[in-house]
């Protein structure tokens, strides 16, 4: 099963999480279908992100900031390391999302719009 993680700013909105799914599925056939998305808990509240994940029927996993730093990323976002000490909101919620073993499909995207990252694991849900 995929899970995506997203980070991302106050701003977005809901075509922000849609032109990252865009770019993914240009870019390659996913090995599955998406399970769940994954947040840090603080934004799993955020209007643009709640009527996306409704839209697409998917159900939404906020999780803590303890658990997203206990994630290696590959990737370093300077905003996300200085505003929460970790690498990529978006990596990090999509490894612990996808559980214990997991690995990344897509590192950190970026939306058009730059409001917006996404990273896709491969997992079991937890």
């Amino acid at each position: 099963m995929i899970f995506v993680g997203l980070g991302f700013r106050q701003a977005v909105t809901i075509k922000s999480f849609e032109n990252l799914i865009h770019q993914v599925y240009h870019l390659t056939e996913l090995p599955g279908p998406i399970k769940a998305l994954a947040t840090l808990d603080t934004k799993a509240l955020d209007p643009a992100l709640q009527e996306f994940a409704a839209a697409k029927r998917i159900t939404l996993i906020p999780v803590s900031l303890e658990n997203l730093k206990r994630q290696i990323t590959p990737t370093q976002s300077p905003a996300a390391q200085a505003a929460y000490g970790l690498g990529s909101i978006a990596e990090a919620a999509a490894l612990f999302a996808a559980g214990n073993g997991s690995s990344l499909i897509f590192k950190r995207l970026v939306s058009d719009d730059k409001l917006a990252t996404c990273a896709f694991a491969k997992g079991s849900f937890k």
